[in-house]
């Protein structure tokens, strides 16, 4: 059997970094391949103008799961990777052309493309089922993510 010297990796995302620093931390030599000029993939930012831009992902969502993996690596996510609340409202466009706009916590506003509006109902809706889904989602992202098998 022979022992695997170096490894190439396909992509310099979270992923491929991720895999990439495993691989060296074990000793083994590591060629990453990356299409674009900037590691990073949905991770990544641009500057234009001197304003920063995200190039993919909003917001990391699971830091508990984000904490375990920099452990395994021997890193610190909170002083490598701080992240912070973001304040910014955030507005997605729905097929029939009504607004969702998110704001700070679970601030959500709706504008009808027909002008109307029921925020009200909407607070409502959310608040229940973040109340019906807060257990399944406390066990998938504090247990599940974190222990895998």
């Amino acid at each position: 059997m022979t022992s695997i010297k170096t490894v190439g990796i396909i992509g310099g995302g979270v992923a491929g970094l991720a895999a990439g620093g495993l691989l060296a931390r074990a000793g083994i030599k590591v060629k990453l391949f990356e299409a674009n000029g900037k590691i990073g993939g949905c991770c990544a930012t641009t500057n234009i103008g001197g304003y920063t831009f995200n190039d993919g992902a909003l917001y990391l969502a699971l830091p508990n799961m984000l904490d375990r993996v920099f452990a395994k690596v021997g890193l610190d996510r909170p002083s490598v990777l701080p992240l912070r609340k973001i304040t910014a409202p955030q507005t997605t466009i729905l097929p029939n052309g009504d607004k969702v706009t998110f704001g700070d916590g679970l601030r959500v506003t709706v504008e009808k493309k027909n002008g109307a509006g029921n925020e009200a109902t909407l607070k409502k809706e959310l608040d229940g089922m973040m109340k019906r889904w807060e257990p399944a989602l406390r066990l998938l992202t504090e247990d599940i993510l974190v222990h895998p098998l």
